[in-house]
């Protein structure tokens, strides 16, 4: 007589029926947290390539201001040395026209001597007086324009080498000054060629 071992078949039909029917968590939560993952590291990289961008620009940006700087200091650095330039013609002018004082003095003296031998001495004092008198007028004027020039020069000068990054605002002073010193440079000019024609004449 067999046995048939009911029992046991039954226990082992509802294990696997129970484990057929339970639902499979590991792997939902393994797939949720490689959906958080796979989140995460999109808005990382999202977030790295907006910084990177952003980096980009303000790194163009500065090369581009970087550019314009050392344009406009190279423009400052060659009307540094015109202005230092002019600056030394005019200081080379100054002692010519310091040189024509003495040539007119010399030539006073020569002139009082000339018209002392010839007799007239009340008409050379006269005309020796009112020569040095235009002479000396015209001098001055010259010295004091000259005088003026080289001080709006110097002041030119000190600006450009105390003025590292101008302003907009200090741009238009510096264009004012240039203005400046060049009307006072004309007029130092104008008192030199007065001089010289004095001298010649």
């Amino acid at each position: 007589m067999t046995s048939t071992p009911t029992h046991e078949t039954d226990t082992q039909d509802a294990v696997v029926s129970a484990q057929a029917e339970k639902p499979p968590r590991p792997r939902t939560r393994a797939r949720h947290r490689r959906w958080v993952l796979l989140s995460v590291l999109v808005l990382l990289l999202g977030g790295a390539v907006a910084g990177d961008a952003y980096l980009w620009q303000v790194s163009e940006a500065w090369i581009e201001r970087d550019g314009q700087w050392q344009v406009h200091a190279r423009s400052l650095t060659t009307s540094l040395g015109e202005t230092t330039t002019e600056l030394q013609d005019t200081m080379a002018e100054l002692e010519v026209v310091r040189g024509q004082l003495d040539q007119a003095q010399t030539r006073i003296s020569d002139l009082a001597d000339e018209k002392a031998q010839l007799g007239d001495e009340h008409a050379v004092v006269r005309q020796l007086a009112e020569y040095q008198e235009r002479v000396q007028t015209a001098a001055t004027a010259v010295v004091a324009a000259l005088d003026s020039c080289i001080a709006s020069q110097q002041r030119l000068i000190r600006w450009y080498r105390d003025t590292e990054e101008p302003t907009d605002e200090q741009l238009v002073v510096l264009a004012e000054l240039g203005e400046s010193v060049g009307a006072v440079c004309t007029a130092a000019q104008e008192a030199k060629d007065a001089l010289a024609e004095e001298l010649d004449g």
